[in-house]
C-alpha cells in the first residue's frame, strides 16, 4: 500500500465479507505492516544466492550428515565428483560412503573422525580415495565439522565440503618423478666419477704387476686389483638399490681397518713424491655406516689431494674421535 508519506510498504491483510439476504453489506478485516518481515526474506533470499555463487565457484560438494540417523544431505556437485547425479545418490548414508572409500584410506578416516567427536581436532580434515561410477579411484580432500551436539555431549549433526584434488595428485606425482630423474643423473654423475676412480687404481695396479717379476709382488697387486673390483661391485649395487629405492646398506665398520686398507691401495700407485702419512687415535673407531659409501668418500678426497700436489707434497690421513655440537632447532 502507499503510504501518506510517500512510500510504498508491505501489509498483511486479512478480511471477511458480511452477507445479509444474498447482499454483501460490509467487509471487516484488518491489516498489518510486514515491510521488516518482508525484507528479512530479500536479504535471506540474497544471502542464500551470495552463498550458493560461493558453492559454484569454489566446486565443492557440500554435505549435511544427521549422524544420529545416519543420513546424508548432498548438493549436486557432490555427486557429480563421483559420476552420479544427486537423485542417484539419494538418499545417501555414511555407511554407503565408507562402501566406496578406498580400503587403505577407511581406517584413517574413522581415527581423524574419531578425534574431532572427542574433542581432540575442532575440526575433521583429511584427503582420501573414493571410488567413481566408472570404477577408477578419485582423490578428495574431505572437510568438516560438528554443529550440533545432544545434551549428554553426542554429536548430533556435522556439515562439510570436499573438493576433487586428483589433478593436484597427479601434478605431484610428475613432480617427485621429475626430482627422482633429477636425482638419478646426479648420482650417474656420481658414480662415473667413482667408477673412474676404481679403474684408473686397477690400472696403477696392473702397471706395478707388469714392472715386478717377483711373485709376491704380482700377488699382492692382483689383491688390490680384486679389492678394488669389488669396490666397482659395490657401486653397482648402489645403482641397482637406488632403483629399488634401497640406497642405504649399514653394516658395523672398523674405521682403522678400512684405512689402513685404503693407504696399502694408494701407498703403491701414487707418485713417488707424494708422502702419505697415517695418524689413528687409540680409541675403538667402530662405526655403523655403508662400507661402499666410505671407501669411495675417501678415496675421491685422497685422489683430489693427490691431483692437486701436482709437484709432491705431504698427504696426512688423521683419525679422532670428536664430538659436534649440534642446535637442536637444526631438526625442525
Amino acid at each position: 500500500v502507499y503510504k501518506r508519506q510517500g512510500q510504498y510498504v508491505w501489509v498483511r491483510d486479512y478480511s471477511v465479507p458480511v452477507w445479509k439476504e444474498g447482499k454483501l453489506i460490509q467487509i471487516n478485516g484488518y491489516m498489518y505492516n510486514i515491510n521488516f518481515e518482508v525484507e528479512a526474506e530479500a536479504i535471506l533470499r540474497e544471502k542464500e544466492k551470495r552463498f550458493s555463487n560461493v558453492i559454484e565457484a569454489t566446486n565443492m560438494g557440500i554435505w549435511e550428515w544427521n549422524i544420529q540417523k545416519d543420513e546424508m544431505t548432498i548438493n549436486n556437485r557432490y555427486a557429480e565428483m563421483l559420476g552420479y547425479t544427486k537423485e542417484e545418490l539419494t538418499p545417501l548414508s555414511q555407511k554407503q560412503r565408507a562402501e566406496v572409500t578406498h580400503p587403505d584410506d577407511l581406517r584413517r578416516f574413522y581415527e581423524v573422525l574419531n578425534l574431532h567427536f572427542g574433542g581432540e581436532e575442532s575440526y575433521y580434515q583429511m584427503e582420501l580415495r573414493m571410488k567413481h561410477k566408472e570404477g577408477h579411484m578419485i582423490w578428495i580432500l574431505d572437510r568438516g565439522k560438528v554443529m550440533k551436539w545432544s545434551p549428554d555431549g553426542r554429536p548430533e549433526v556435522m556439515v562439510g565440503a570436499q573438493t576433487d584434488i586428483t589433478d593436484n595428485k597427479r601434478t605431484e606425482a610428475r613432480l617427485r618423478q621429475s626430482e627422482k630423474l633429477n636425482a638419478i643423473g646426479r648420482m650417474a654423475g656420481g658414480i662415473a666419477h667413482d667408477m673412474n676412480n676404481l679403474l684408473m687404481m686397477m690400472n696403477g695396479f696392473i702397471g706395478i704387476a707388469n714392472e715386478k717379476d717377483d711373485l709376491v709382488s704380482f700377488r699382492e697387486a692382483n689383491m688390490s686389483i680384486e679389492t678394488l673390483i669389488g669396490r666397482a661391485s659395490d657401486t653397482v649395487k648402489q645403482i641397482m638399490g637406488f632403483t629399488k629405492h634401497r640406497m642405504y646398506d649399514p653394516r658395523i665398520i672398523d674405521l682403522k681397518v678400512v684405512l689402513n686398507d685404503l693407504v696399502r691401495m694408494i701407498d703403491r700407485t701414487f707418485e713417488k713424491n707424494i708422502q702419505i702419512m697415517l695418524e689413528m687415535t687409540d680409541d675403538k673407531a667402530i662405526i655403523k655406516g655403508d662400507q661402499s659409501l666410505i671407501d669411495n668418500a675417501l678415496l675421491n678426497l685422497c685422489l683430489n689431494a693427490k691431483d692437486a700436489m701436482t709437484k709432491g707434497g705431504e698427504l696426512r690421513l688423521k683419525l679422532f674421535r670428536t664430538i659436534v655440537e649440534v642446535p637442536l632447532h637444526t631438526f625442525t
